[in-house]
């Protein structure tokens, strides 16, 4: 479940050197296809890097509960502080990730985007607007 979010943390990790890589002279002179070329213009982006920086920052406490659950030993304790640094978390970074200019998102693209409704586990309320993409949190 988490695994797209350490990819993440793994390519935020790895901004330099993508960077150098993309400009490098042996680089630009080989033959790049469509996904390449997107892959380069995503590199070359710095609302791409600030994008993953504030959505890794919400989910960071999310992800450190998950290694805990799958520890052999108690840690509950550990996942009820967790939870509550990524209710925290998630309300500090509302504001950011409600931003339209950092997370454009083209509804019309229903062929190649399939939007579903966040739900919470307990509630059953929505945690977000799938059709705009905004998310907030009960206060």
């Amino acid at each position: 479940m988490g695994l797209w979010f350490y990819a993440m943390h793994r390519v935020l990790r790895l901004k330099k050197v993508l960077l150098a890589t993309i400009f490098q002279p042996k680089f630009t002179e080989l033959k790049h296809n469509a996904r390449c070329a997107q892959a380069v213009s995503d590199i070359e982006n710095p609302s791409f890097w600030k994008a993953i920086y504030h959505i890794l920052r919400a989910v960071f406490p999310c992800l450190r509960a998950l290694r805990c659950c799958d520890k052999s030993e108690p840690c509950m304790d550990q996942i009820v502080f967790l939870a509550w640094r990524a209710t925290k978390a998630i309300e500090k970074s509302i504001d950011s990730l409600n931003d339209k200019t950092l997370f454009e998102i083209d509804c019309n693209k229903h062929d190649e985007l399939t939007f579903e409704k966040a739900q919470f586990f307990s509630g059953g309320h929505d945690a977000g607007n799938a059709n705009t993409g905004e998310v907030y949190v009960d206060r």
